[in-house]
């Protein structure tokens, strides 16, 4: 795969990790917003939504290089009413436009939280459409390892997977940004409040599991196939066998050491700053996981007919 291959599995992923990562913080935010004061609530969107909205911004620049004209990239959104992929770009537009309206608000008017609570739902509304009009680009009839409801299950998974684990390893990176720069308000931020990142946890291990789960299925289905299926599945286990191992290894690997080193805050209290290396090296070997596996998606397409 060269750059502008490339570009596409970047965009995609780093798109639904900052999609993911939005809609778990939301969730958190509305578990948390009865033990938060206004204080613990702004400080719980301050450094992930940062995080976020920049993801997606490099997400939409990298998008760019798979393009022969990226100047003529708006010109896609003229067709929503026939085509995914210009729903996609609508749909990815209005992601990134809310999102940044979410943090825009916080900055300014952080005492507006109902508001700030309404625009976050219809971003991750739009989110869930843009996932899922990605996912519906590569239902076609000449692709028959995508052509398969797998597909929008691979990329929801794949959304809840980078999406939990990105964010517990954003929120350990705030807290010690917070011990280090305020301690005073170190008891505002979920780490010293397990139970939460626990739950998160538990999602990374259930979504993991959803992730190979899928993967399994898929090639369940190349079994039974024949043709462009069986060639597919030959490309799988034969010339790519290497890395379809690898990558699921890297998914249960990860996903249990995140899980185990989250389980560990209750033990170390106050030295959760020990556990960063261990969260950051984990969520890095979800990531990689991930790129091989969609790697994997495009190298082992066959196509038939025109």
């Amino acid at each position: 795969m060269n750059v502008r291959e490339w570009a596409l599995p970047v965009y995609t992923i780093l798109m639904q990790t900052a999609m993911g990562s939005l809609f778990f913080l939301w969730l958190i935010r509305i578990r948390e917003s009865r033990r938060l004061d206004q204080y613990g609530k702004n400080r719980l969107l301050q450094i992930p939504l940062t995080i976020i909205l920049v993801t997606i911004f490099f997400a939409m620049v990298g998008a760019h290089f798979h393009l022969s004209k990226p100047f003529l990239s708006l010109l896609a959104v003229s067709n929503f009413r026939t085509s995914w992929l210009s729903r996609e770009i609508v749909f990815t537009i209005l992601f990134f436009f809310l999102t940044f309206a979410i943090w825009l608000l916080h900055r300014l008017r952080p005492s507006a939280g109902r508001l700030i609570d309404i625009i976050g739902w219809g971003a991750i509304l739009c989110g869930w459409a843009m996932i899922y009009c990605m996912a519906r680009i590569y239902l076609l009839p000449t692709q028959i390892s995508w052509n398969s409801p797998t597909t929008i299950l691979h990329y929801i998974g794949t959304t809840f997977l980078l999406g939990s684990s990105a964010l517990l390893a954003i929120l350990w990176m705030d807290q010690r940004f917070v011990s280090v720069r305020n301690p005073q308000s170190a008891e505002q931020t979920l780490t010293r409040r397990p139970e939460a990142l626990t739950l998160l946890a538990v999602i990374v291990l259930a979504a993991a599991i959803l992730d190979i789960s899928i993967e399994l299925y898929q090639i369940a289905a190349l079994r039974v196939g024949s043709g462009p299926a069986r060639t597919s599945l030959e490309l799988l286990f034969g010339l790519y066998q290497p890395l379809l191992f690898m990558r699921i290894g890297l998914v249960l690997i990860g996903s249990s050491w995140l899980a185990y080193n989250t389980l560990q805050l209750k033990r170390l209290q106050n030295r959760s700053h020990d556990q960063l290396l261990p969260v950051y090296a984990s969520f890095m070997l979800l990531m990689i996981g991930e790129i091989l596996g969609r790697f994997l998606f495009y190298a082992t397409h066959v196509r038939i007919g025109l």
